[in-house]
């Protein structure tokens, strides 16, 4: 979308002509039209810059640039090797001595930005004393311009003397033959006027007649020599002159470069005040960027500027806004809404400050995309609507993140069912691809889809039943009619029509106010449930972590335990082998017999599963051979697996994956007993593997694996699944046992279980959770 649509579209050039206006210097204009921030630490920056000048505005009054010569023609020539005219140097000197004091000025009360700006310009005044030192204000070389214009002109004065006084003697000599009693300069030569009849009788030169040719011009011989030295002295004099202003024109060359860098520090301070002027002109506020939208009172800067009283609205989105949904009566303020609210975007990304209260907080966007007004192309064979649409369709391609698309009654022309599904497909679209939307609309339906989008605000237009008109404020979650039914009733209509018409408004109006508000309390359900489903996640995640410090202080325990437990088994086993060397005659085979006595319960220490599998039934305190964790059997199947209950946890597992305790040793300090009833399962049935339900972590690294099914157990939570399957396939049992441990530490984990032969067997691990 071009700059010049989006200038159309929002009138921005009403803007830009008001600010043009406050502008003092001719070296502004330019630096307003391309100042743009690329981002928005720039475009910060730039209101940073306005708030210095404005508050050097409020302090210290105005720069007094408005007399500020244009130096940029003469400058361009003087580069290009044209002598200038002795004025246009009075100029550039006084253009330095302007700089000069702006810049002294500034550095005494800008705020930082600006006083840099000051700091990094040095006006080269030296030429102003070489300038006005040799010539005048009016624009004349002085007298005293050189030694040697001095001497050539006090020459001049001393032969023009001589040649006024031979001359006055000549007329008197020639007065009879002389066609009037004066004389004159022909080509910068005295000459007498003699009659035509009697030029033979003065001797001279005769250098041209008068138009009537009664008359010829006559340069006697007796003043020759003073014309011809009246008229080197006057060359002399121009050659000086022109050495002068060619030296001065040479002094003014060899600065341009500074002069440049003034003519750009003007119109970028000039431009910088301009915007502040403009906004203490407007009562502007300086905004600020942020997640959110919240402008207080603010005002058209359309209307603004074209010297009208706009009618103020305050708008506000918060962080989990992104679309504004307007509805309102014809002319009604909807579009000047609309365009205000772009063009203060527009303006802050400037560095103009906001017709708006203090404390302006703004979106900024990288683009802005307009759909405002009448798109009609008859060459193009284009319908206002199919203008609109092509337009539109723009838009779709190429809005991005982090941009701001307005569209003034998008889908006027066309029926109310697609106009409705349109508008709610568009804004869908954009807003799902992390672009702000703002809508105005005539459809009053179309509140009813804007009020189900959380991500959704909507209000309308303001209408005062008293004065039977717009009021043009902005009224947040207020529904409005376009109110026709009233107008209908001033224009004449007879009372029964407008009576019936209001009887069916009223509860078309009722049943969608109702509509709306259950739209809201779904909403607002929907809200406080994903809330509570957070702090719940939260919940368990710290639960989990709790649960993972607790396992890994008892593995440490454990692990600790059955350190001891070796050694002292080992300990007894030495002291046994020591009393037997003490005998007289130790017998080798039961020294032998010790030792594998030792050895044997050192490795039932460190893997239980050495010990015999006795028969287990319900109520039997095991341990995992796997996790070494210690529970209870609370159901034995038919297929030969035990369930397990371990700290609150049903584990499903193989009978010989388990190993009996004795009940001295389940009076372990973290052992936790279940109150869940036993019961002997028959039958059981579990649903089909699905790909919404299965995890594949075959083959993989365990630490990635881990991580996997971190992921795949928090989904199958928030899909509200009873059983999952992890298939983790059989090989040595290493993925499988890290798993187990893991799922230690999941709190929603009701059941653990290796799957059924119909399920994959050892090779998949189904889980339960808690509902």
């Amino acid at each position: 979308m071009s700059d010049n649509r989006i200038i159309q579209d929002l009138d921005i050039h009403l803007i830009f002509e008001e600010l043009c206006r406050c502008i003092q210097t001719p070296y502004a204009r330019d630096v307003l039209m391309n100042t743009c921030s690329s981002g928005v630490e720039e475009a910060r920056i730039l209101l940073a810059e306005t708030e210095e000048a404005l508050d050097f505005l409020k302090s210290q009054g105005d720069l007094g640039l408005d007399d500020i010569p244009d130096v940029h023609e003469t400058l361009a020539r003087i580069n290009a090797g044209v002598l200038p005219e002795p004025v246009e140097l009075v100029s550039i000197a006084r253009f330095v001595e302007k700089v000069a004091d702006c810049r002294n000025r500034l550095l005494k009360g800008a705020g930082e930005i600006i006083t840099s700006w000051a700091r990094n310009v040095s006006p080269p005044v030296g030429i102003i004393w070489e300038i006005e030192g040799k010539i005048t204000e009016e624009g004349k070389v002085k007298e005293n311009a050189s030694q040697k214009l001095r001497t050539l002109l006090r020459d001049k004065i001393t032969t023009r003397a001589k040649l006024v006084d031979a001359m006055e003697g000549l007329m008197e000599k020639y007065r009879d033959f002389l066609q009037d009693d004066y004389w004159t300069l022909r080509n910068g030569r005295a000459v007498l006027p003699v009659k035509i009849e009697w030029g033979s009788k003065v001797k001279g030169i005769i250098l041209g007649t008068s138009q009537t040719e009664r008359t010829v011009y006559v340069e006697p011989q007796e003043v020759i020599g003073l014309n011809n030295q009246m008229m080197n002295i006057e060359s002399g004099i121009e050659s000086e002159i022109y050495r002068i202003l060619r030296d001065l024109t040479e002094t003014v060359r060899g600065v341009s470069s500074e002069l440049e860098k003034c003519m750009r520090f003007v119109g970028e301070v000039d431009a910088v005040f301009a915007r502040a002027r403009l906004a203490k002109k407007w009562r502007a506020s300086r905004p600020e960027f942020s997640d959110y939208m919240k402008v207080e009172a603010m005002r058209s800067p359309q209307l603004l500027a074209m010297g009208k009283d706009p009618v103020p609205s305050s708008i506000e989105l918060k962080e989990n806004k992104a679309a504004l949904y307007i509805i309102g009566p014809n002319a009604g303020g909807k579009t000047v809404l609309l365009k205000a609210l772009g063009a203060c975007m527009w303006m802050a990304s400037r560095g103009l400050f906001v017709p708006s209260r203090d404390n302006v907080f703004l979106r900024y966007y990288r683009h802005i995309f307009t759909l405002i007004g009448d798109y009609q192309d008859i060459s193009q064979g284009l319908s206002s609507f199919s203008g609109r649409m092509a337009v539109l369709s723009r838009i779709l391609h190429e809005a991005r993140d982090g941009d701001l698309v307005l569209l003034d009654e998008p889908f006027a022309g066309t029926s109310l069912r697609e106009a409705l599904a349109l508008e709610r497909a568009v804004m869908e679209v954009l807003v799902e691809r992390g672009v702000d939307v703002v809508v105005t609309s005539n459809l009053i339906e179309g509140v009813f889809t804007a009020a189900e989008y959380p991500w959704c605000e909507w209000g309308s237009m303001g209408y005062s039943s008293e004065k039977s008109g717009p009021t043009y404020r902005f009224q947040p979650r207020v529904l409005e009619f376009t109110h026709g039914i009233d107008i209908a009733r001033r224009t004449g209509f007879p009372p029964e029509v407008v009576d019936r018409a209001h009887q069916y408004l009223d509860a078309e109006f009722a049943h969608l106010t109702a509509l709306i508000e259950n739209a809201e309390k779904d909403r607002d359900e929907i809200a406080k449930l994903k809330k509570t489903l957070t702090e719940e996640l939260t919940r368990v995640e710290a639960e989990k972590k709790k649960l993972e410090k607790e396992r890994k202080r008892f593995r440490e325990e454990l692990r600790a335990r059955m350190r001891r437990a070796v050694d002292e088994v080992i300990r007894k086993g030495v002291e046994e082998i020591e009393k037997l060397k003490k005998e007289k005659k130790p017998s080798v085979k039961a020294i032998e017999r010790t030792l594998t006595r030792v050895r044997k319960e050192a490795e039932a220490v460190v893997d239980p599963g050495s010990f015999p599998v006795p028969e287990v039934g319900v109520g039997q305190d095991v341990k995992m051979k796997i996790t070494g964790d210690v529970g209870k059997i609370i159901e034995v199947h038919r297929d030969g697996t035990v369930t397990v209950e371990i700290r609150g946890i049903k584990w499903r597992v193989d009978t010989g994956e388990v190993v009996p305790v004795e009940r001295a040793q389940v009076a372990d300090p973290v052992q936790v007993f279940s109150d869940v009833p036993v019961r002997l399962v028959d039958d059981i049935s579990f649903p089909v593997m699905t790909a919404e339900n299965t995890c594949y972590i075959r083959k993989m690294r365990v630490e990635d694996a881990l991580e996997k099914v971190n992921v795949f157990m928090d989904t199958a939570l928030l899909k509200n699944l009873n059983y999952v399957y992890i298939v983790h396939g059989k090989g040595e049992g290493v993925l499988k046992r890290a798993l187990m441990k893991h799922l230690r530490g999941f709190p929603y984990v009701e059941e653990v279980r290796s799957g059924l032969p119909h399920e994959g067997g050892d090779g998949v691990t189904v889980v339960k959770l808690r509902r």
